[in-house]
């Protein structure tokens, strides 16, 4: 039979044994947590670095895409600015090249054309007429005669035209009014490449940017 002191020392040792178990599983279980804790601040660590490296990407994409964006802008705005000189280089020489025709015998029945054309366009049987002061030097009376005869040819129809009592115009062309002045046909070089503008830009276009 084993005596007092025996078994306070067995007692002794298990409890020693129980704690010692005990603080071994506390300390693994720490481990574990530990290297849990470890390995999930790993994962967040990749996981931000991935949604980093996307939101960079990202960016990256969005300031190219912006800057490809602002690149045809800015080409086609140049385009249309080259464009536009261009068009207005040829209405230019256009004008002066019929500035010049104002020289010319050929002018004489580039007027007649141009009186033609507002006539039948205003449809009056009276009109008046004026010009600048180089139209109305061209326009004497056999002149006028003569562009009543060629409107009667042309349309069927007669035509008294008499030149206007006012001071000449100062733009090249002439303006075809009618008596009471209510109505008139504006066949002025400014009005006429106006009247144009749209055609030439087609042609301008059609033959420099197709």
């Amino acid at each position: 039979m084993k005596s007092s002191s025996e078994d306070r020392s067995e007692l002794i040792a298990g409890i020693k044994r129980d704690a010692e178990s005990e603080a071994e599983r506390i300390i693994k279980d720490a481990e574990r947590t530990a290297s849990d804790k470890i390995q999930a601040k790993e994962m967040q660590i990749k996981s931000i670095e991935r949604d980093t490296a996307k939101k960079i990407e990202l960016q990256v994409s969005k300031i190219e895409k912006n800057s490809i964006s602002s690149i045809k802008v800015e080409k086609k705005r140049i385009a249309l600015q080259i464009r536009e000189k261009l068009i207005n280089s040829v209405i230019d020489k256009v004008r002066e090249r019929i500035r010049k025709k104002a020289d010319t015998a050929e002018y004489e029945k580039i007027l007649i054309g141009w009186i033609l054309e507002a006539a039948v366009g205003l449809g009056e049987d009276e009109v008046e007429i004026n010009g600048s002061v180089r139209e109305l030097e061209i326009m004497t009376e056999s002149y006028i005669k003569d562009v009543e005869k060629q409107y009667h040819d042309l349309t069927g129809g007669k035509i008294k035209i008499k030149k206007s009592e006012a001071n000449p115009l100062f733009a090249q062309g002439i303006v075809l009014t009618s008596l009471n002045h209510k109505t008139a046909f504006n066949n002025q070089v400014p009005t006429r490449l106006l009247r144009y503008q749209s055609e030439m830009r087609k042609t301008i276009h059609s033959e420099f940017f197709a």
